[in-house]
């Protein structure tokens, strides 16, 4: 549902030379890849995410996750 939402109905050609849909679905893609082959590197990516979204957003009251960063790459 998340990437459904992203792609459009106009679906114009990127500088990259793919369409805006092309790249939703690599996206989407590597990230389902990503979840199957590295399901605790996605965990942190998530957690990193979440916890990024929160400080740009001034929630104080988040409850932020601890992500260890080493070793993710």
């Amino acid at each position: 549902m998340f990437f459904n939402s992203l792609r459009t109905e106009e679906d114009r050609k990127l500088e990259t030379g793919l369409s805006h849909n092309q790249t939703v679905l690599i996206l989407e893609r590597s990230v389902d890849a990503l979840i199957k082959e590295h399901p605790e590197k996605f965990k942190k990516y998530v957690y990193w995410f979440y916890n990024a979204s929160n400080y740009l957003m001034g929630d104080q009251n988040a409850d932020l996750k601890n992500v260890e960063l080493e070793n993710i790459g």
